[in-house]
């Protein structure tokens, strides 16, 4: 018997929009032919690589991030239209609050359309049970959970699993793995530093031959999201005279390349981490053989936590995120603060070191890194 047709919609510009998805998405495509009309910048082809086709991809090119593209517009809009009948889906979920796609899916002639049901969209939906107004603004997670349950398919736990591309897998054990970090001595012995040389290196299980890894973020989807690189250096300069066992990797997307290199290239020889500016697939491969994530609050963020590992955010434009029990934050912004300008910089490297200190303690106690 044939599974109906579902086209979901999913607007959200980033990957980590993409992951807050994804237990349910999993879910519906173990029931419905299941297609997907998402923006490029989600990359939904690695995310979702072993849940939905490539060819049940489609892109939404509109309103990327000051972009705009084909389905922009009022003949973008009739082009939206032909690209969803073109699916021939028996049914719409829609997962945002815009009428525009509602009305879309409407004119493209799919029968039985579902969504939030928020403002006008409402009146181009005529299957299941809608949002009160209430959680327009809840965490999409939230919201999700929250539809799911008033329309009979409830998730109480949510379980978030990211599918490891196993040629990424394969690429990043051969990266990850037979890489050593000498501990170099500097020509003026720093502060607690210790006397013997220090290698790291990844086994078999992701975990440092030495100590531990920890993959560190530079990257951010806007500039008032971005810690400052020279904290990033300060931290760096910390993490190597306190914390030798831990091995440090800096990655971020492509566009970041260039501030890793300049952060490396103000730090003495013995202080440098790694750098990993590799394809989304095998940062993700990278993540779920390390021990954890510091850094902005990004994609790799999101899928530190939905990999399960500890993800130490430092969040300042909205409040710490609690879809998972793995995030972690500094606890240095206070709940009116969130949102102001320039206000990522009241976090401190000193205030990073110390939760690090927390959440990835040395093997040995406190003091096994200081001797």
């Amino acid at each position: 018997m044939n599974r109906q047709k579902l086209l979901v919609i999913e607007p959200l510009v980033g990957i980590g929009d993409l992951i807050w998805h994804k237990p349910w998405l999993d879910w519906l495509a173990g029931r419905f032919d299941l297609w997907l009309l998402a923006k490029p910048t989600c990359r939904a082809e690695v995310i979702l690589h072993d849940t939905v086709r490539p060819d049940q991809i489609l892109p939404l090119d509109r309103s990327l991030r000051g972009r705009k593209g084909r389905h922009d517009g009022c003949v973008g809009f009739m082009r939206l239209i032909a690209d969803i009948r073109h699916i021939q889906a028996d049914r719409l979920l829609l997962l945002h609050h815009s009428g525009r796609y509602a009305l879309a899916a409407a004119l493209a002639g799919i029968p039985a359309r579902a969504g939030y049901g928020f403002g006008m969209q409402r009146r181009f939906l005529n299957e299941g049970a809608f949002l009160p107004p209430a959680l327009l603004k809840a965490h999409p997670t939230h919201k999700l959970e929250h539809y799911a349950a008033r329309n009979h398919w409830p998730m109480p736990e949510p379980s978030w699993c990211l599918h490891l591309c196993p040629a990424a897998l394969a690429q990043a054990r051969s990266w990850l793995g037979p890489a050593k970090m000498p501990y170099r001595k500097p020509a003026r012995k720093p502060a607690r530093k210790p006397d013997r040389k220090l290698q790291t290196g990844l086994q078999k299980d992701g975990a440092g031959s030495s100590g531990r890894c920890l993959l560190m973020g530079i990257g951010a989807m806007s500039e008032a999201r971005r810690w400052p690189l020279h904290y990033f250096c300060e931290l760096l300069c910390l993490l190597a005279r306190d914390r030798p066992d831990l091995q440090i990797i800096v990655t971020g997307g492509p566009e970041d390349k260039l501030a890793a290199e300049e952060i490396v290239s103000s730090l003495e020889s013995w202080q440098k981490p790694r750098l990993l500016f590799d394809s989304l697939a095998v940062a993700i491969a990278c993540q779920s053989l390390v021990d954890g994530y510091v850094g902005n609050d990004t994609s790799l963020l999101n899928i530190a936590a939905a990999l399960g590992k500890p993800a130490l955010g430092f969040f300042s434009q909205s409040p710490p995120m609690s879809w998972s029990r793995h995030f972690y934050h500094t606890g240095q912004i206070a709940e009116d603060e969130f949102g102001q300008p320039g206000i990522i910089s009241k976090i401190t490297p000193a205030a990073v070191l110390q939760r690090i200190d927390e959440i990835w303690p040395p093997a040995g106690g406190p003091e096994a890194a200081q001797t």
